[in-house]
């Protein structure tokens, strides 16, 4: 449980550092793209202005009208940038028909003018006045003889953003492995109280544990010595019941404890699990002879398996008794055990009241009992199904389990 809780504790932060790194690049990348676009824009709409032919001895800034350009003698620094766009420029006259009159190149277009032709015809099909055409973007504007679109290049633009992306990817790439070294840190530090606390839990419940047997060994040799003297009556059956009960829940509560210890706890081994499961099954046979249900099974041989073997028979023993317990007088019980690939897969299934949608959230917990007439009629404390979950972790398998909540359950484990 604290594995999980670690793990969760990673891939949430992480997951969280990520999405945030994610959005910050996304908005640096996008900041980027809107920054060369309106840089392009101004860029365009000054060829438009000044009908393509550019004066690059003094070239106009943005705002400024023609009037008021050859009054300024110095070049600004933004106008040097502007230049150096500018010659990367050309434009096109069209008439008011969409037919090309001139193409002024201002730079040094690599375009002829059959590929010149072909991107107006598809920039007048698409009817839009700005966008991208083979890594030019362009501006399209009215005039009194028709319409000028002017093109501007760019590649270089487009490259820089690729290198911008790539650096960014890279730079997040670092940061993540960085943050994820800090994150596992902090998971330890993070679960610790939990982690202490789950520990003072378990060794309380395993020494409350211990510390109640002498007692019950103690009123259970008491009862027997009145019974002795006094011959048996139904109070004393009654003490011993109860007695019987408490040392089961008792021996429950012991075993659950012993099971949350580390993996390593368990002795595994190699052993036929064919063979297990068949000898376990036949001794449910008397049960379900003395309680009038149909039982069936079915196990493929020669299954060969490495964990504990008397762990997982307690397991299956749990769920078998519970296939019983729960299941409807004349109902029916069936158990397979086959495997697939390297997978062993085992099915019990039972007819009778079911298991609703809520319960089978809860089921594995310790004490959980569905609250309905029917489980409260059954004797029990509801640690059945934690110790065989427990030992399923250990063994690290999984199960799954199916009703309908009315007619049918079944719990399929895998191993």
């Amino acid at each position: 449980m604290i594995k999980n809780m670690r793990h969760k504790f990673v891939w949430i932060t992480m997951l969280s550092l990520g999405v945030i790194l994610c959005l910050n690049l996304l908005v640096i990348y996008q900041s980027m793209t809107v920054s060369n676009r309106n840089a392009a824009e101004a860029v365009l709409r000054g060829v438009t202005e000044a009908d393509g032919r550019i004066d690059f001895k003094n070239p106009p800034m943005p705002g400024e009208s023609r009037s008021e350009q050859p009054k300024r003698k110095y070049r600004q620094p933004e106008q040097l940038t502007r230049l150096a766009n500018l010659k990367q420029t050309f434009a096109v006259r069209l008439d008011t028909e969409g037919n090309v009159l001139e193409v002024i190149d201002n730079g040094r277009s690599s375009f002829e003018e059959e590929e010149i032709r072909a991107m107006v015809s598809s920039i007048l099909a698409n009817g839009s006045v700005s966008g991208m055409v083979q890594s030019h973007r362009y501006l399209v504007a009215d005039k009194p003889y028709g319409k000028i679109i002017a093109f501007l290049d760019c590649s270089h633009e487009q490259d820089n953003l690729s290198r911008l992306l790539t650096i960014c990817l890279a730079a997040g790439i670092c940061c993540m492995a960085v943050l994820l070294g800090v994150v596992v840190w902090l998971s330890y530090w993070a679960v610790r109280p939990v982690e202490e606390g789950f520990k003072r839990q378990k060794q309380f419940v395993a020494d409350a544990s211990h510390e109640l047997k002498t007692p019950l060994a103690v009123i259970s040799a008491n009862t027997s010595v009145l019974e002795n003297l006094h011959g048996r009556s139904q109070w004393t059956e009654n003490i011993q019941s109860d007695i019987s009960r408490m040392s089961r829940l008792i021996n429950d509560m012991l075993r659950l404890a012993r099971l949350e210890q580390p993996e390593a706890e368990l002795k595994l081994a190699s052993f036929d699990m064919s063979q297990m499961v068949s000898g376990l099954l036949l001794s449910f046979e008397s049960m379900a002879f003395e309680t009038e249900k149909s039982f069936s099974y079915d196990v493929e041989p020669g299954i060969l398996y490495r964990g504990n073997q008397e762990e997982l028979r307690r397991m299956l023993s749990i769920f078998l008794e519970n296939a019983f317990k729960y299941s409807e007088a004349g109902g029916r019980v069936t158990c397979s055990v086959k495997k697939e690939k390297s997978k062993i897969h085992i099915e019990i299934y039972n007819t009778g009241s079911g298991i609703s949608l809520e319960a089978r959230e809860h089921i594995f917990e310790r004490f959980y009992r569905e609250e309905n007439s029917h489980s409260r009629e059954k004797e029990g404390y509801g640690l059945g199904l934690s110790i065989a979950g427990r030992i399923l972790e250990c063994h690290r398998g999984k199960v799954k389990v199916e009703s309908d909540g009315a007619s049918y359950t079944m719990f399929r484990i895998t191993l």
